[in-house]
């Protein structure tokens, strides 16, 4: 059996398009686990519509817990062999995916598979224009490989409605202990202990709402990302050579403080706090001198350098 995991809040609408495209999957063992977070659009009321359909599990929140803590509880709840995964704002347009990916695993059981993925579209609903987006990788692969190379030589999967992962491989990765359940790390943490398989087919749609990346990322947010990083690396060190995780390592830091800095709209404060948790807590120390660049890019020069100032002052 497949277990669907789906969060959703306040959009009802787009949920309704989720739960079709998974009813209409020619495999039919599956169980669909919505935790709604405590939405105020009549998600409740709408989800009656489906009470004659048995494999729909409906559980509400009394208050608003975030995507991370959903994900977990839906994975508790999960009866099924098998997981995914999914938004409440994507949708299926292979009606074989399950099927497919289930037969893949059934005839690879000798290569501990954590997962099997396939490619999707991408819908930017302001501009209309639909994309393909490409793993880079076709058929097995040997999940190391895959992590060590991962947004380098190969592209994540769209999100994680476009994978199936194996729950015991979940379960030997700790994910009931995650505190950071996103896609980014599930697939680390999967990859660690099981190999993938990649299927050619564009399996469904995943919906860009907002392309406006000004919005502001809590500090606790990204914390919680670089100590999801660090658990990866210390397992990594006992699979993959050093040169690899140092390497590795320094891609990680490097690309989540680019993310930080120049993909959002960061408290300047917050952002010297991660530059130094990367020099003095990652075992890793970034050239400073790039640092200080990157906060000029995006502050006034004058003003940047008041502010370092001012904070250097304060930490005497």
């Amino acid at each position: 059996m497949i277990s669907i995991v789906t969060p959703t809040y306040n959009r009802k609408n787009m949920l309704k398009d989720v739960i079709d495209s998974i009813r209409m999957q020619t495999y039919t063992d599956f169980e669909i686990l919505i935790i709604d977070d405590c939405s105020t659009d009549g998600t409740d009321k709408f989800i009656t519509d489906y009470v004659d359909d048995k494999r729909i599990k409906y559980f509400r929140n009394q208050k608003n817990m975030g995507p991370g803590y959903n994900r977990n509880f839906g994975f508790k709840q999960a009866q099924g062999d098998y997981v995914i995964f999914m938004d409440d704002d994507d949708y299926y347009l292979e009606s074989d995916f399950f099927l497919k990916a289930v037969n893949i695993f059934e005839s690879n059981k000798e290569k501990n598979l954590a997962f099997v993925s396939a490619n999707a579209y991408v819908d930017h609903i302001k501009t209309g224009k639909r994309v393909c987006a490409n793993i880079g990788h076709i058929g097995y692969i040997d999940g190391i490989k895959f992590l060590l190379n991962l947004k380098i030589k190969y592209n994540k999967p769209q999100s994680t409605f476009t994978t199936i992962f194996n729950r015991k491989i979940l379960l030997k990765a700790d994910l009931l202990t995650m505190k950071m359940v996103n896609d980014y790390a599930i697939y680390l943490r999967a990859l660690l202990f099981g190999n993938a398989y990649i299927m050619q087919d564009r399996i469904g749609v995943y919906r860009v709402h907002n392309q406006n990346i000004s919005s502001h990322i809590e500090r606790d947010f990204l914390l919680q990302n670089l100590e999801e990083r660090t658990w990866v690396k210390k397992r990594l060190k006992e699979k993959a050579e050093n040169r690899h995780v140092r390497k590795w390592w320094k891609r990680q830091m490097l690309m989540l403080l680019k993310y930080y800095l120049l993909g959002t709209n960061p408290k300047f404060e917050d952002s010297f706090y991660i530059a130094k948790w990367m020099i003095k807590s990652s075992g890793f120390a970034p050239d400073l001198f790039l640092i200080v660049l990157i906060f000029l890019m995006i502050y006034k020069p004058f003003g940047a350098l008041k502010k370092l100032k001012n904070i250097f002052k304060k930490e005497r």
